[in-house]
């Protein structure tokens, strides 16, 4: 665990090949969820490498298999990538799992493929649920205040 805490300080200094190194090298000696968790959002959020991001995620979704957390950020991952069919497999499947802080963003990205897909009353149930979880939710607030002005009759509003 002492590389990990070495990884998350590289990665503060924006040292993110460091960072890479280190958590690679960490697997030499024991391999855990957490490795590939950290090595999958360095890869995602800090690098934009999505395909090496989502093989970190499902590796550790292969260790912690109930993450609903880790089925949430592979369905973002597959989100960005544009693969939406599997993303919103991946996100449906992971509101099955309990409770999680980040059911909120699976239900946003949900309402956002639905949107995509013109199904704004689909959009409209994701974005309450979405709500329902974490009220002050930015991204949610404001498109279900679009979908409302847009698509829904005047009383709804």
């Amino acid at each position: 665990m002492h590389l990990l805490r070495q990884a998350d300080e590289m990665i503060k200094k924006n040292k993110k090949e460091t960072a890479e190194y280190i958590l690679l090298h960490s697997l030499d000696f024991e391999v855990t969820c957490e490795q590939y968790r950290k090595l999958g959002k360095l890869y995602s959020v800090h690098s934009n490498r999505l395909e090496e991001a989502l093989d970190a995620y499902r590796k550790a979704l292969s260790i912690c298999s109930q993450s609903a957390e880790l089925k949430i950020m592979i369905g973002e991952i597959l989100f960005r990538m544009n693969r939406r069919h599997e993303a919103n497999l991946q996100l449906t499947e992971a509101l099955q799992e309990k409770s999680s802080s980040l059911h909120y963003r699976a239900y946003y990205l949900l309402a956002v493929l639905f949107q995509n897909w013109n199904r704004p009353e689909r959009s409209v149930r994701y974005l309450n649920l979405s709500l329902k979880c974490r009220e002050d939710y930015l991204p949610a607030v404001k498109m279900l205040n679009y979908l409302k002005n847009k698509y829904l009759p005047s009383k709804a509003v």
